[in-house]
């Protein structure tokens, strides 16, 4: 939890379950264990602005920056998608959360993009159908531009993704390669002109 001291920032506190993070990793202690379940039999207060955050920990590979604990094995991705909506059910049927309105769903990573089309749409589906949303919602996604085929660009599009979050980092081919991002900068700008034009207005739309 952080208190929001600076300007500019949009909640009064952040706080995020397990009690940890990727530098402190030591276990939640029984008190908090308790204190969370209790937490979540209460009921929010009105008004306050949720977000849902299904994270997927997977990348095509290990950036030389990335400290975050990703996974590049996709033979884990569906145990691990199988695992989260179980997670996520569990925590849609408490009262917390069942009495929360949620503004925001964005999927994070790692690199979401990796996921097969099948079970991104799976997963947004879930998403949807287990949580409550406001009527003017917003979906972001998260993507990297070796993951990003043409055809997910239009599938992410045609699922009401109106945020494509695309990691580019630099167009140095130089740094790209120091690191260790796995293609080159013309293809990183194809891919976004290609992510561009699917979300531009009809009317608006550039020439590739």
């Amino acid at each position: 939890m952080r208190d929001a001291e600076e300007e500019g920032w949009p909640y009064n506190k952040l706080e995020h379950w397990p009690p940890m993070t990727f530098r402190e990793r030591s276990s939640p202690t029984a008190s908090d264990l308790s204190v969370f379940t209790t937490f979540l039999k209460t009921k929010p207060p009105h008004g306050n602005v949720k977000e849902l955050q299904p994270w997927i920990p997977f990348c095509e590979g290990k950036c030389a920056f990335c400290y975050f604990p990703v996974d590049c094995r996709k033979q884990n991705v569906q145990l691990y998608v199988a695992a989260l909506k179980k997670t996520l059910g569990f925590y849609a049927e408490n009262e917390y959360v069942k009495s929360s309105i949620f503004n925001e769903l964005y999927v994070g990573g790692g690199s979401p993009s990796v996921l097969p089309n099948e079970e991104i749409v799976a997963l947004l589906q879930y998403c949807r159908g287990a949580f409550s949303f406001s009527r003017d919602y917003l979906t972001k996604f998260t993507a990297c531009t070796v993951s990003l085929s043409d055809d997910k660009i239009r599938m992410l599009n045609s699922n009401n993704v109106q945020q494509l979050d695309i990691g580019i980092q630099t167009f140095n081919d130089s740094f790209r390669r120091m690191l260790q991002l796995r293609d080159n900068s013309a293809k990183a700008k194809l891919k976004l002109k290609t992510a561009r034009k699917a979300w531009a207005p009809r009317e608006h739309r550039p020439a590739l």
